[in-house]
C-alpha cells in the first residue's frame, strides 16, 4: 500500500510540497487518467498528463469519469483523476455517474484496497463550494481503501489555473517516476495498437461543424438540437463598452425546456485564421487528413485525443475548421515548435519562455495562438499532423436561454456579449450577419439542450422568487418573467373570461395568487447597455414583476434609488423585506451573472441581512443561505 505523511490537501496558495511518498516495490503495469470536465479545462489537463506519461513509456489509458465501468478502473494499480466542480458544488456531467458510485453507503471499506491514486481539483473561489467536487473524490476514495500517492492540488480559476496545475502536475510526473518503474515495450506497443483499431471503425462520413458538434455531444446526456436564425437585435447602442446580441432560433415546436435551462453550442475557427494556418505551414487544405493507422499519416501521438473528435474521412481544411482550438492552452505545443526550429536563438528563446513561470501564465492570459506564435518564430514549421495532434479539441461554451417554450412555441433565444477575440461570440455574430445578408439563406446552429436540476423556478406559484443577474446574468430571467407572464395571462383570461390584449394590466385578484417578483439588475448607464429596457418595464407595469430594481454603476448619484449604485446596494436598500421573503415565505433566490466581481457581495449582503433579521451568527445565516 502507499503511506503518506503529512497533509492531504495542496490549497491553491501554496507551493508544492516534496513528497516523500513511498510505495510497495511491485510497479504497476498501466496507468489511468479520470476526468470530469464541464466546459473542457480538466479534459485538456487529462489529456496533457496522459500525454506525457505514454511519451515517458508509461502504459496509460484516460477517459471521462462517468466510463470508470467501462475502463475496468479497479484493475488499476494507479488513478490520476482531475474533476471541475460545476456550478453550486455540483459534478460535470461527465462524471455523475461516478459521483453516484462512489457515495453509496454499502460499500466495504477495503473495496479500493491496493490502489493508488491523486487528485487534481478545479474550481472557482467566487463559488461557496470551492473545489466540491475533486474534495469529494479525495476523501471517498480514501475512505474507500484507496492509499493517497499525492497530495491532491486546488486550482482557482478566479487566480489563474496554471499557477497550480503546472507544479502539481510536474510533481506528480516526478513522484511517479520515483515510486514506479517504466513499463516493458511490448505492453506500450499493445495500448497504441489497441487505440489504433478503436479508430479505424469510426464513420466515414465527411465533417462538418454538425457532425463534429454531433459527435461531441453524443457522448454527453442532453438532446442535440438543429436550429435556425430566425431573428437577431443589439441590445446595446455604440457608445457601450461591449456589444450584447439577443439572438432568437427556430426549433421544432415540440422541443419542450425548463426556464433556467442552458444550451451548448459548438463553434467553428474563422475561415480568415483558418486559411492564414494553411499559408504559414504550407498545407493544402484541401487534402484529407489520414487516420492515424494510416502508413502514410506520420503520427507520433495516435492516442491523440484530437482524434476522439474526428470522424472520417476528413480535409485538413475542416480539422482546423471544426475539431482543433488554435489557441495555445499547453506547453506541448511550444515543445514541438522547439524542436522543428531550425534557427538556434528562436529554439533557446522557446525553451527559455516555457520555463519562466510567471511569463508563461501572462502567456496564457494572453490567449496566444497558434498562427501568431508561427509568426513570432518563422524558422519552425513543425509538420502539420504534428502540430494537430499536440492542439486541443475545440470546446463547447454554454449560455442560458433567455425565453419560454410554453410562451413562445419553437423559438430559442440567448442573449451573448461580443468579446475581443471571443471565438464562439465572434462566430455566433457571423452567423448572424450571415442571416441578414442579400441572399438570406438558412442559416443552421447545432446545439444541445442542457437541462438543470437545480436553477429553475419554484413548483408553487405563490413562491416568492428574488432574482439578481446584472449585465447578461439577467438572461435566464427574461425566461422566467416570459414564463411566469404567460401563467398569469392564462389565469387572468379564465377569471375575466376575455382575451387580454398586449398591454393589460393583470388585476389584483390575479397578482394575489402568485408570489413577489423582485427583478435586480445592474449595467452602466441607462442609455447605453440597459438590456431587455422595454420588456423589463412593461413586467414592471403589467404586474409580471412586483418590482423592479436597476442599478446604474456609472451615472451620477443623487442617492442610492438615483443611480451610481450596484446591484448588492439596491438589495441593501430593502433588506428587511427581502429578509420577510426569505425566511417567512420560503422566498427562491437566484443569482446569474459575473462571479467574479458580483456574486460574492450578494452573498455576504444577504447574510447581512439574514442575520440582522434574525439576529443569527454570520455561519447561521451563511448556512440557512446554503440550503
Amino acid at each position: 500500500p502507499c503511506v503518506q505523511p503529512g497533509p492531504s490537501v495542496l490549497p491553491c496558495s501554496q507551493s508544492l510540497p516534496s513528497p516523500s511518498l513511498a510505495c510497495e516495490p511491485a510497479p504497476p503495469t498501466r496507468i489511468l487518467i479520470l476526468f470530469g470536465s464541464q466546459t473542457g479545462n480538466a479534459e485538456t489537463i487529462a489529456d496533457m498528463i496522459h500525454e506525457r506519461l505514454t511519451s515517458d513509456g508509461y502504459p496509460t489509458n484516460v477517459g471521462p469519469l462517468n466510463n470508470f465501468g467501462k475502463l475496468k478502473w479497479r484493475e488499476y494499480p494507479l488513478v490520476v483523476i482531475v474533476t471541475s466542480t460545476h456550478g453550486e458544488g455540483d459534478f460535470p456531467d461527465n462524471a455523475t455517474l461516478f459521483h453516484r458510485f462512489i457515495r453509496q453507503k454499502g460499500h466495504p471499506e477495503d473495496l479500493l484496497e491496493g490502489m493508488c491514486y491523486a487528485v487534481l481539483a478545479l474550481g472557482d473561489t467566487n463559488y461557496s463550494r470551492f473545489c466540491n467536487a475533486g474534495r469529494t473524490v479525495d476523501r471517498r476514495l480514501e475512505e474507500l481503501g484507496a492509499r493517497r500517492l499525492f497530495a491532491r492540488g486546488d486550482a482557482d480559476d478566479a487566480m489563474g489555473l496554471e499557477g497550480v496545475v503546472e507544479p502539481w502536475k510536474d510533481g506528480l510526473l516526478k513522484t511517479i517516476a520515483q515510486q514506479f518503474s517504466l513499463a516493458k515495450e511490448e505492453e506500450i506497443s499493445g495500448l497504441v495498437l489497441e487505440k489504433q483499431l478503436d479508430n479505424s471503425v469510426r464513420s466515414n462520413s465527411v465533417s462538418s461543424a454538425s457532425t463534429a458538434m454531433e459527435k461531441l455531444l453524443s457522448e454527453t446526456d442532453g438532446v442535440v438540437v438543429r436550429s435556425k436564425v430566425h431573428e437577431w437585435r443589439v441590445l446595446t447602442t455604440e457608445m457601450a463598452s461591449a456589444e450584447v446580441i439577443h439572438l432568437t432560433v427556430a426549433v421544432d415546436e415540440g422541443l419542450k425546456w425548463t426556464p433556467g435551462a442552458a444550451i451548448s453550442i459548438l463553434p467553428s475557427n474563422s475561415e480568415e485564421n483558418v486559411r492564414r494556418l494553411l499559408e504559414l505551414l504550407n498545407v493544402n487544405g484541401s487534402d484529407l487528413f489520414l487516420p492515424p493507422e494510416a502508413i502514410a499519416s506520420g503520427s507520433i501521438f495516435p492516442t491523440s485525443p484530437i482524434y476522439s473528435r474526428i470522424k472520417f474521412p476528413i480535409t485538413n481544411y475542416d480539422v482546423l475548421t471544426h475539431v482543433a482550438a488554435l489557441r495555445v492552452y499547453g506547453k506541448s505545443i511550444m515543445n514541438i515548435l522547439q524542436v522543428n526550429a531550425k534557427n538556434p536563438a528562436e529554439a533557446s528563446i522557446i525553451k527559455a519562455f516555457t520555463q519562466q513561470n510567471q511569463e508563461w501564465k501572462k502567456f496564457l492570459d494572453e490567449h496566444i495562438s497558434l498562427i501568431s506564435l508561427l509568426e513570432r518564430f518563422p524558422s519552425s514549421r513543425p509538420p502539420f499532423r504534428h502540430l494537430i495532434e499536440h492542439l486541443t479539441p475545440l470546446q463547447p461554451r454554454f449560455y442560458s436561454i433567455a425565453s419560454s417554450c410554453e410562451a413562445h412555441p419553437g423559438k430559442l433565444s440567448i442573449a451573448y456579449k461580443v468579446k475581443d477575440g471571443g471565438l464562439c461570440t465572434s462566430w455566433l455574430r457571423s452567423l448572424c450577419r450571415q442571416a441578414s445578408g442579400s441572399q438570406q439563406t438558412p442559416v443552421e446552429i447545432p446545439l444541445q439542450l442542457r437541462v438543470t436540476h437545480e436553477f429553475k423556478m419554484p413548483a408553487d406559484p405563490s413562491t416568492p422568487m428574488i432574482l439578481i443577474g446584472p449585465g447578461t446574468g439577467v438572461s435566464p430571467f427574461i425566461g422566467f418573467l416570459q414564463q411566469r407572464e404567460y401563467q398569469m395571462k392564462l389565469m387572468a383570461e379564465e377569471v375575466l373570461q376575455r382575451k387580454l390584449a398586449e398591454h393589460d394590466e393583470f388585476p389584483d385578484e390575479v397578482r394575489r395568487r402568485f408570489g413577489e417578483v423582485h427583478l435586480f439588475f445592474g449595467c452602466r448607464t441607462s442609455d447605453t447597455d440597459y438590456l431587455f429596457r422595454n420588456e423589463l418595464e412593461r413586467y414592471n407595469t403589467n404586474g409580471t414583476l412586483t418590482a423592479l430594481h436597476v442599478a446604474f454603476s456609472q451615472e451620477p448619484s443623487d442617492g442610492l434609488w438615483y443611480g451610481g449604485s450596484y446591484v448588492q446596494d439596491k438589495l441593501q436598500g430593502c433588506a428587511t423585506h427581502l429578509a420577510n421573503l426569505i425566511l417567512n415565505h420560503n422566498a427562491y433566490v437566484f443569482v446569474c451573472g459575473d462571479a467574479e466581481s458580483m456574486a460574492k457581495d450578494v452573498q455576504r449582503v444577504l447574510t447581512d441581512v439574514i442575520e440582522e433579521y434574525r439576529l443569527w451568527t454570520t455561519k447561521e445565516a451563511a448556512d440557512y443561505l446554503e440550503r
